[in-house]
């Protein structure tokens, strides 16, 4: 028998007191906001999920409403007072998902410039970016160009700043498929071949209308095919494909296990009613789920889950728990638990700016074009605080993913050094919502200061 300790047993009691109040606490801090914030600026979702970073550490997260989707044990309707939204629940992150494409892109050509030239990698990653996209590599022996200006290269830079003239031509590319359930076996799209069909004069899906008839380099389109362009570089290249090299790169590497390109990719996940479903407000002025596929404006695409073939620019499923830790990484120049993902010098090139207010024409191009693009990244203004963000959107579904980073280069090219600054970094995956979504992100950055 032993004896124990009166002193020591005040000690682990007051260790408990203190623990568990803080875990009411961020339980109710979660609550105050879903119930009060919202609330006081009328915005309406069916649920949501977040996550609040300050100096690369997670400061705030949770969830709120529901998921919109089923029980994990049988196929049935789930109301508002169903399955609740959380920092886990799993999420299609629509255009976001151009964040991973042009990392991995950027991890891959930073592997090429060290080749090119091992004493000055970061010229040779400038070159490898303005270099013709068809030097960089063949595309199935094919020239990716625009066949108004054959004669005009297109280059990587072209593709990540949405400048290439290769547009997204909805009569043409097979953009989405219906996904019943999220185990349902999609067969992975044959990436090459679908852009080989949309690109290449002799495929089923080539059209002249998949280009603008302005050249490259010279107009800003926002075009998620042209994104995803950029991702060939790693299997003509690197010499595996793409979402083999995301994972062992960059989601094993950050530790994101609830992130993944396909449904069946996150088929392992044994509670299955974790993944949202899409919702939209009717014309009744109701959440619904089933009417919002008929009423979107391609009608039999939005039911249920879905898969999107605008692979890999749109289609990640990702929690912003998972989120979490991809934002550490960027707002600690690349660094990640010891090890660099990306060399800070990368990362200020993916966020500097490429001068796209310049082009004569924007304005009548596109009237919200980003004043301040990089590559895929944009800037944008936030409580008077810039940040680098990416948005994503589809009927049912909104997310965003912004950073304050460390260091930027300003307009006129000086290094601006913001490490001595509160640097905040948010991510918010939801359903399609009533109300401005900028006055939901204000919202969440005064509640968690």
């Amino acid at each position: 028998m032993f004896k124990i300790n009166f002193f020591y047993i005040l000690i682990l009691l007051a260790g408990c007191a203190h623990f568990f109040p803080k875990q009411n606490r961020k339980i109710a801090s979660s609550e105050k906001f879903c119930d009060k914030v919202l609330a006081e600026i009328k915005f309406e979702v069916p649920g949501l999920s977040y996550v609040y970073l300050e100096n690369g550490e997670v400061k705030h997260e949770g969830g709120c409403g529901h998921i919109g989707g089923y029980s994990s044990d049988k196929m049935q309707e789930v109301s508002n007072h169903g399955l609740p939204a959380t920092n886990k629940t799993i999420w299609p992150v629509q255009s976001v998902s151009k964040l991973i494409t042009v990392l991995t892109t950027l991890q891959a050509l930073e592997k090429l410039a060290l080749k090119k030239d091992p004493s000055n990698p970061l010229l040779a990653l400038n070159q490898l970016l303005d270099q013709d996209i068809n030097k960089l590599f063949r595309f199935n022996s094919h020239r990716i160009q625009n066949p108004h200006f054959p004669n005009q290269k297109i280059t990587m830079r072209h593709v990540l700043t949405h400048t290439s003239s290769i547009i997204n031509n909805y009569n043409s590319y097979p953009h989405n498929k219906i996904v019943k359930e999220p185990n349902y076996v999609l067969q992975e799209p044959a990436y090459n071949e679908t852009m080989w069909e949309y690109l290449n004069p002799k495929g089923q899906a080539y059209s002249t209308k998949n280009f603008l008839t302005k050249g490259p380099g010279h107009n800003y389109k926002y075009s998620s095919i042209a994104s995803s362009i950029a991702a060939l570089l790693i299997p003509y290249r690197m010499g595996t494909n793409f979402k083999y090299w995301s994972q062992i790169n960059l989601f094993d590497s950050l530790k994101m296990w609830n992130t993944g390109w396909r449904y069946r990719d996150l088929t392992y996940l044994k509670d299955r009613g974790n993944f949202a479903y899409p919702m939209m407000n009717n014309k009744a002025g109701n959440w619904t789920r089933s009417n919002a596929c008929n009423e979107s404006i391609r009608k039999e695409v939005f039911c249920l889950f879905w898969e999107h073939l605008f692979y890999p620019s749109a289609s990640l499923k990702s929690t912003t728990s998972d989120f979490a830790h991809l934002l550490k990484m960027l707002m600690n120049d690349g660094r990640y638990n010891g090890q660099q993902i990306l060399q800070s010098e990368t990362l200020l090139e993916m966020t500097k700016d490429n001068q796209l207010r310049n082009f004569p024409t924007w304005k009548d191009v596109r009237r919200n074009l980003p004043i301040y693009q990089g590559l895929i990244v944009s800037w944008q203004k936030y409580l008077g605080i810039w940040y680098v963000c990416h948005q994503g959107y589809n009927p049912g579904f909104w997310s965003i993913a912004c950073y304050r980073p460390k260091k930027h280069y300003s307009v006129n090219g000086k290094l601006s050094d913001n490490s001595k600054e509160k640097r905040r970094g948010f991510a918010i995956f939801s359903h399609d919502f009533k109300g401005s979504s900028k006055e939901l992100i204000e919202s969440l950055l005064k509640f968690t200061k």
